[in-house]
């Protein structure tokens, strides 16, 4: 209830997953959506790293 901001990690979501190393595989790409769309719809902000090939999708997706 009092947290604002919620960091999306890839990296430590794939490991997690047994994906160690594979932020772009679809399924961690899934999840991370998932919990991007969760946070957005809960009126809270969501962050993560993010680069030039990558900034225009997240900013789209609410990041």
């Amino acid at each position: 209830e009092h947290i604002d901001v919620f960091y999306v990690a890839p990296g430590d979501l794939a490991q997690s997953m047994n994906l160690t190393g594979q932020t772009s595989h679809p399924d961690v790409r899934a999840e991370v959506d998932r919990g991007i769309a969760t946070i957005v719809d809960s009126g809270k902000v969501a962050g993560m790293l993010v680069n030039d090939s990558t900034v225009d999708d997240y900013l789209r997706k609410g990041v």
